[in-house]
């Protein structure tokens, strides 16, 4: 056996690993602390716009370490510029069910503004926000027409979970179909785990109704949509023009992003300028100049 003696480079190599490990974490757990500190501190302080939105913007994305900013984020729903109440909402979305009680006293706020913002955050968080409910039911009779409609869609986002849609888009009954694709685009983003049966339904169901909804609520899905670009890039031939205008408008939606469909859309805007087909063209040429990243007025 080893002797005490030779045991203790060994140890004191160990002991200082410790001594070492000890100060890092903790210093790493207080730089993470201070980032957030300053972050909070420029979104309610700075006076520049774009610095705040930007903090906003960076508390959304540091998610479970940004937790202690989600006050600061509901403070932020009040902000005087909207492009600062956008990117708090946004971020509060991401942080989901714990940003729920901190975001319900704002639906009794004096300013119907703020109560719709508060609303529009609980219903864009979805299932997660079902402690909200109550809150929300009583929002559906607010003083305001604004908050009254946003809490009804978001009162159906906060029940309705995407998933419980999948068998009604293979139903006989068309209505069945239809309510399916419609529920889809009250969801928006929230539809993402249904995206597959919303593409089959653009590319193969037989009523044009439903292949129409199913299209705009792709484009309400925006770049969470960016998956379906195949399947609203093959609507383009399809039979029926608003089929073709609302695919159109959903690839705009999805963005640059879609640049695959472009050659299509190139057929369809030709297409539709020799036959004077003026919703059609315009359609193309928007989701066109969106793809390319270009100023409005420029052709296919």
């Amino acid at each position: 056996m080893l002797s005490t003696c030779a045991h203790q480079p060994l140890f004191r190599i160990v002991c200082a690993l410790f001594v070492v490990l000890g100060v890092l974490l903790p210093s790493a757990g207080l730089g993470q602390d201070i980032e957030v500190a300053k972050l909070i501190e420029r979104l309610t302080k700075d006076e520049s716009a774009p610095q705040r939105r930007s903090a906003a913007r960076a508390l959304g994305d540091l998610g479970q370490r940004g937790l202690t900013a989600i006050p600061a984020l509901v403070r932020a729903l009040e902000d005087p510029d909207s492009s600062v109440r956008d990117e708090a909402e946004n971020a509060l979305i991401k942080f989901g069910e714990a940003a729920v009680p901190e975001v319900l006293p704002k639906l009794k706020d004096a300013d119907e503004f703020v109560r719709l913002r508060a609303v529009s955050v609980l219903g864009r968080i979805g299932p997660e926000a079902k402690e909200a409910l109550g809150e929300i039911e009583l929002a559906k009779n607010d003083s305001s027409q604004f908050v009254r409609t946003a809490a009804i869609e978001a009162d159906f986002r906060i029940r309705v979970e995407a998933k419980s849609l999948v068998p009604l888009f293979k139903d006989k009954d068309e209505e069945k179909r239809l309510y399916a694709v419609k529920a889809c685009g009250f969801l928006g983003p929230l539809a993402k785990p249904v995206l597959a049966e919303l593409s089959q339904a653009l590319r193969t169901d037989k009523s044009k109704e439903v292949r129409r909804e199913a299209a705009k609520s792709l484009a309400k899905l925006g770049r969470d949509a960016r998956d379906a670009v195949p399947a609203l890039t093959a609507a383009l031939n399809d039979p029926d023009d608003t089929v073709k205008i609302h695919s159109l408008h959903a690839l705009a939606e999805i963005g640059p992003e879609a640049r695959s469909a472009l050659p299509v859309i190139d057929r369809v805007g030709k297409a539709a300028q020799r036959s004077r087909n003026e919703e059609l063209y315009e359609a193309a040429m928007r989701a066109w100049n969106v793809l390319q990243a270009r100023r409005p007025g420029r052709n296919p």
